[in-house]
């Protein structure tokens, strides 16, 4: 296999476990990294306000692809060691001014033992439970925006710190760490005393987070497994899709529902999220998941509004064989989730295993491709076919295993 080293990228990640590198001076990269920037045009607040100012020294940054009505695109393709990966991501907003999702948050990085590094991540401010405006008085002049948008872009920059810095993702560190920070604002910027919490469904800077990190070591062994550790609250997933099993969400929503074919019908409030001013947990999981895969971290823009639950297998891989490159899969990805929700859309996918050939992708997908075109054909088709309840709950029984494998429920 090749080992990629004509792609243009970073010499700490080219040369992560073949040849020790570092700075003139001796400064050390072991914790430099890769990471996509959120310094969009359409983004109302520079991160710095958000997070610690990080040096730039320890940072490659890659600006994403900004299109038309705020919408932004990530693609990269790597060569690490022979192994590859693809990096896609993308985030749009609903007839706002900007995103109430904050980007995603896409790293990979070195560590001191020479593994690689990856985390993937998402954040929803919940729009609903943290609707009000506030002034955010640390930037001159004064900008006006809602708590959600906040909390989303708050909690990308604790993650983000830890992403770079630490070895694991503790999630009670993370925790604690983000109940200080949005403490910390709330008080700099007045919103414990400005905001009157009325009812069970507002709350103080409220943002879901799902993310997903793995240690690609120095040898990665295809066909074998890979050891991944997940953190999250409230309804944004991170779901694992393979070959020969499909999709399967490894995070279980804080949501009062169970079925994930029921949440898709009813929407139902979720009973645990990142917030200010009541309590919440950080779910944490570790699961091996089979080599190749392709790891997915998605609000529920991206998966929210569609037939079934596995449908979002569909979307991907039908995205996926329409296009020539990973930013054209970006962007269409992006395009026809937008097209089915009526909420922001983001999203974050590394694909693993495959080098860094596209081609290798849709060449392993093909079989899984071809069965999910023909079950999925009629929606195709038709896409709005009354009486249809049935037909979706036939695929759904068919799905429901595979799709729910990593949640350790059974089925007849």
């Amino acid at each position: 296999m090749s080992n990629n080293d004509h792609l243009d990228v970073p010499d700490f990640v080219k040369n992560a476990g073949r040849v020790s590198y570092s700075q003139p001076g001796g400064k050390s990269d072991a914790k430099k990294c890769l990471i996509w920037s959120n310094d969009l045009k359409s983004e109302l607040i520079p991160n710095q306000y958000l997070s610690r100012d990080l040096p730039i020294a320890d940072l490659v940054i890659e600006n994403p692809v900004e299109i038309e009505d705020g919408k932004a695109l990530w693609s990269g393709q790597f060569g690490l060691r022979g192994i590859g990966l693809i990096l896609s991501g993308g985030l749009s907003s609903q007839g706002k001014k900007a995103s109430e999702d904050a980007p995603p948050l896409v790293t990979v990085r070195q560590t001191p033992l020479g593994d690689t590094a990856l985390t993937l991540a998402v954040f929803d401010g919940m729009g609903g439970a943290g609707s009000s405006i506030i002034h955010f008085k640390t930037t001159q002049p004064t900008v006006e925006c809602s708590q959600a948008y906040i909390a989303s872009r708050i909690v990308r920059g604790v993650l983000g710190e830890i992403a770079i810095s630490s070895v694991g993702m503790n999630a009670q560190d993370l925790e604690a760490r983000l109940k200080i920070k949005l403490g910390e604002f709330s008080t700099q910027n007045g919103i414990v005393e400005s905001s009157k919490i009325r009812g069970s469904m507002a709350k103080r800077l409220p943002s879901t987070i799902a993310a997903v990190r793995c240690d690609i070591p120095r040898e990665l062994n295809i066909n074998k497994k890979q050891l991944i550790e997940v953190v999250w609250a409230g309804d944004s997933r991170v779901y694992v899709l393979t070959p020969k099993s499909g999709l399967s969400v490894i995070t279980k929503d804080d949501v009062v529902s169970d079925d994930a074919l029921e949440q898709l019908r009813t929407d139902p409030p979720i009973v645990n999220v990142v917030n200010e001013s009541v309590p919440f947990r950080l779910n944490n999981k570790k699961v091996d998941v089979e080599l190749p895969c392709l790891f997915i971290a998605a609000t529920d823009g991206l998966y929210g509004y569609i037939y079934t639950p596995g449908y979002l297998e569909f979307l991907i891989l039908d995205c996926l064989y329409r296009s020539k490159t990973v930013l054209e899969f970006s962007d269409l990805l992006l395009k026809e989730s937008s097209l089915l929700a009526s909420d922001d859309v983001s999203f974050a996918i590394a694909f693993i295993g495959f080098g860094a050939d596209i081609e290798k992708v849709r060449y392993t997908f093909q079989e899984r491709y071809r069965k999910l075109k023909d079950l999925y054909q009629l929606f195709a088709d038709k896409p709005s076919i009354e009486g249809s309840e049935s037909l979706i709950d036939t695929i759904w029984k068919t799905e429901q295993r595979s799709f729910n494998r990593f949640l350790g429920e059974r089925y007849e």
